[in-house]
C-alpha cells in the first residue's frame, strides 16, 4: 500500500474531478430558473414521486456485469447535510488516499434542491469504469438516465445501500436490475438485501477515521463545568426512528432538574418537520436543564461539539450504520446507545455502553417504516442507570474508551477499507503528481451543518 501520509486524500473534491450530469437539457435558462424558484421549494418526496414519473424505466438495465475498472465515479448527494452525503464524500476521499483514479458527480441539486455549482463540469468519459452510487434505489432511475445511458455503457455498477430493517421494502428490489453488485455501511444492511439478489453483496463500512476528530471546546459552547449528555439527528430522518423523546426521557430520569447535568440535542431541518418538533418540546416541557440546539454548524464545529460532550447517547429504534456514534468514539467520548442494528458492527459491550431493547413493529407514521418488519426499543430506564453510572464516577470508564478508540480505528479506518474494497476494485493506479493544487474540501462543497443522519 502506498503512504498514506504522503497522500492528499481532499484532492476528491479539487474541481479537475468533478464531473456534470449528461442531460444539457439542465442548462436551459427556463429549466434553471423553475429549478431556483420552484423546485427546489418542493416537499422532498413530490420531487422524489416527479422524478419517478418522468423517468420510469422503459430500456434494458445497464448492468451487465462488467468488469471493476478504472476511472471510479462516485454519485452522490455530495453536497446535503445527510448521513447519505458525508458516506459518499467518505468514500471518495478514501478512494483518493488510496491512490484510486476517482471522479465525482453530485446529485444533490437534482434531488434535493441545493444551490447549483458555478462552474460547468465536464460530463463523465464513456468507455469502461466504475460507477458507486452512493444513494438508496429510490433515486436510481432518474440518476441514470440523467448521466447518460451512452456513458455509463461498459462500466461496472454499483449500489451503495443503506437500510434500518431487517428487509428491503419491496420497490428496492426491482432495483437490483440495475446494479451488478450491492455495498452495504454493515452486516445488518447487508443481511436485508441478500435474501433478493445472488449479486455480491459486500459490506463495506465508511471509513470515519480518515476524517478530522472534534477537539473540546466547552467554553466555545457555553458548557464549562457541567456534565453533557449529547443527543444529535435531523428530521429530514425518520423522527421515530431516531427516538429523541427516549434520550429525553432517559436523561430527565437520571438526572431531574440538576443544574449541573445538561442535554443537548442537536436538530436540523426541523422546519421540515413542525409537529414532530412539538412533540419533541413538549416532552421537554419547563425542563431547565435541557438545550434544543438548532444552529447550523460548520463540519468542524459539528466534531467539536462531539468532543465536547461527556456521552453521546443514541437510544435509536435502528440504524444502517450510525455515523456520529463513530465520531464520538474516535473522539474518546463514551457512546451509550441501543444494542441493536449497523452501529454493533463497530462496537460492543467493552466499547460503549449497550442499551437492552425489546422488538416491537416498526412505524413512523410518513409510510417509510410500515410494512410489518420490527425495530427496537430501547429500556429507558436502563439508559437512565448508564448515565448515572457514568456521571458518579467518569474516570471509572478509561479502559472503555480506549478500547472504543482502538476499535473504531481498526473498523473504520482506511486500512481496513483497502482490505475491503480492493477484491472489488482491483489495485489502485499509482498516480505521479496531481496537476493543479488541490481545493480545502470545504471549498470544494457545501460542507456545513452535516448532520449524519
Amino acid at each position: 500500500m502506498a503512504d498514506l501520509a504522503s497522500i492528499d486524500e481532499s484532492s476528491f473534491f479539487h474541481a479537475s474531478r468533478r464531473r456534470a450530469l449528461g442531460s444539457q437539457r439542465l442548462r436551459n435558462p427556463w429549466l434553471r430558473a423553475f429549478r431556483r424558484i420552484v423546485w427546489s421549494r418542493l416537499p422532498q418526496p413530490l420531487r422524489k414521486a416527479v422524478l419517478k414519473l418522468v423517468f420510469a424505466p422503459r430500456r434494458a438495465p445497464l448492468a451487465v456485469n462488467a468488469p471493476a475498472a478504472q476511472p471510479i465515479c462516485v454519485v452522490g448527494l455530495l453536497s446535503t447535510s445527510t448521513g447519505i452525503g458525508e458516506g459518499g464524500r467518505l468514500c471518495g476521499r478514501a478512494l483518493a488516499a488510496l491512490a484510486y483514479d476517482v471522479r465525482s458527480v453530485d446529485v444533490s441539486e437534482l434531488l434535493e434542491g441545493t444551490d447549483p455549482m458555478r462552474d460547468r463540469a465536464p460530463l463523465l468519459e464513456p468507455g469502461g469504469g466504475t460507477v458507486i452510487l452512493h444513494f438508496n434505489p429510490d433515486n436510481l432511475q432518474p440518476t441514470l438516465a440523467l448521466m447518460g445511458r451512452r456513458r455509463l455503457r461498459g462500466k461496472r455498477i454499483i449500489g451503495y445501500w443503506a437500510w434500518e430493517l431487517p428487509r428491503i421494502p419491496d420497490h428496492w428490489i426491482g432495483s437490483l436490475d440495475h446494479v451488478d453488485e450491492v455495498w452495504t455501511p454493515s452486516r445488518f444492511v447487508a443481511e436485508a438485501v441478500r435474501p433478493f439478489t445472488a449479486k455480491p453483496v459486500r459490506v463495506v463500512p465508511h471509513p470515519v477515521a480518515l476524517g478530522r476528530s472534534g477537539t473540546s471546546r466547552r467554553r466555545r459552547f457555553g458548557i464549562a463545568g457541567q456534565f453533557v449528555v449529547l443527543t444529535m439527528f435531523t428530521f429530514a430522518s425518520s423522527f421515530p426512528r431516531k427516538n429523541p423523546i427516549a434520550a429525553v426521557q432517559a436523561f430527565r430520569r437520571a438526572f431531574g432538574d440538576a443544574a449541573d447535568r445538561l442535554l443537548i440535542l442537536k436538530v436540523s431541518d426541523a422546519a421540515e418537520a413542525p409537529d414532530e418538533m412539538r412533540q419533541l418540546l413538549a416532552a421537554i416541557g419547563d425542563a431547565p436543564n435541557i438545550r434544543v440546539e438548532e444552529r447550523r454548524l460548520s463540519e468542524d464545529d459539528r466534531l467539536d461539539l462531539i468532543a465536547s460532550a461527556d456521552v453521546l447517547l443514541s437510544l435509536h429504534r435502528s440504524e444502517g450504520f450510525g455515523l456520529a456514534m463513530a465520531e464520538a468514539m474516535l473522539a474518546g467520548i463514551l457512546v451509550v446507545a441501543t444494542g441493536w442494528s449497523g452501529n454493533l458492527d463497530f462496537m460492543d459491550e467493552t466499547s460503549a455502553l449497550l442499551v437492552p431493547a425489546r422488538m416491537i413493529e416498526a412505524a413512523d407514521g410518513r409510510g417509510v417504516y410500515g410494512y410489518g418488519e420490527c425495530w427496537a426499543e430501547p429500556d429507558v430506564a436502563a439508559a437512565a442507570a448508564h448515565l448515572s453510572t457514568i456521571a458518579a464516577n467518569p474516570s471509572r470508564f478509561e479502559a472503555m474508551r480506549r478500547s472504543a478508540l482502538a476499535m473504531a480505528r481498526e473498523k473504520l479506518g482506511i486500512e481496513n477499507y483497502h482490505k475491503l474494497i480492493r477484491g472489488a476494485l482491483g489495485p489502485a493506479l499509482r498516480h505521479p503528481a496531481r496537476s493543479g493544487k488541490p481545493e480545502a474540501p470545504a471549498k470544494a462543497v457545501a460542507r456545513t451543518g452535516l448532520q449524519p443522519s
